[in-house]
C-alpha cells in the first residue's frame, strides 16, 4: 500500500479555487498545513501555554471552517483572515480570565555561546518593549517584527489602517534604537 502525501504552498493556496475565488472546505486543510504551526506560535509569544494555544489554534480553525461552510469567505488574503480570528479568540481568552496577562515575547533558539550575546540582547528588547509600549504598540511589534507580518496582515488582523501600522511600527523600531543606540 502506497501513501500519498500533498504538499501545500502558500501561493497555491492563493490561486483561485472557483470563478467567484471563494474558499471551500476542502482548501482548508491545506491551509491548515501551511498556517496552523505559525498561528500556534502567535499565540504561545502572546503568553499562552502550548496547550491553550493549541486550543485556541484548533478554534481559529473550526471558527474559519464554519465561516467557509457558509459558502461567504474569498481568498484574498487568507494568512491574515486566520491571524484576525486567532487574535480574536486570543482577545476573548483574556477578557475570560480574572488576570489579564500582559503579551510576553519569548525567545526562541539554542544557548550556543556564538548566540548568546544576539539571545540576551533579544531579551533585553522583550523587557523593554514589555515594560514601555502600550499594549497597541506591543501588538504591533508582535506581529510585524516577531512573526515578520506585512503592514497589511497586521493592519488586517488587529482592525486598524495600514497607515496606522506603518506610523506606530516606525515609532516603535525609533524607540528602541534611542534606547539601544546602534547595536541594535
Amino acid at each position: 500500500m502506497q501513501t500519498t502525501y500533498m504538499v501545500y504552498r502558500e501561493e497555491t493556496l492563493r490561486a483561485p479555487m472557483a470563478d467567484n475565488n471563494l474558499i471551500s472546505l476542502d482548501d482548508m486543510y491545506g491551509y491548515y498545513t501551511v498556517h496552523s504551526e505559525e498561528i500556534l506560535g502567535y499565540l504561545t509569544k502572546l503568553g499562552f501555554d502550548r496547550q491553550t494555544a493549541e486550543d485556541l489554534t484548533h478554534d481559529t480553525f473550526f471558527k474559519a471552517c464554519r465561516q467557509v461552510s457558509k459558502g461567504n469567505v474569498r481568498a484574498d488574503n487568507v494568512r491574515a483572515w486566520l491571524f484576525r480570528i486567532a487574535h480574536n479568540s486570543a482577545v476573548s481568552r483574556f477578557r475570560k480570565k480574572t488576570e489579564n496577562p500582559q503579551a510576553r515575547i519569548e525567545i526562541e533558539g539554542e544557548d550556543t555561546s556564538a548566540r548568546s550575546d544576539e539571545k540576551m540582547l533579544a531579551q533585553s528588547i522583550a523587557a523593554y518593549v514589555e515594560k514601555n509600549f502600550s499594549e497597541r504598540e506591543r501588538q504591533i511589534f508582535e506581529l510585524r517584527i516577531v512573526q515578520a507580518l506585512t503592514f497589511q496582515e497586521t493592519a488586517d488582523i488587529l482592525g486598524m489602517s495600514k497607515t496606522t501600522v506603518m506610523r506606530v511600527d516606525e515609532a516603535n523600531l525609533r524607540r528602541i534604537k534611542e534606547h539601544f543606540g546602534e547595536i541594535v
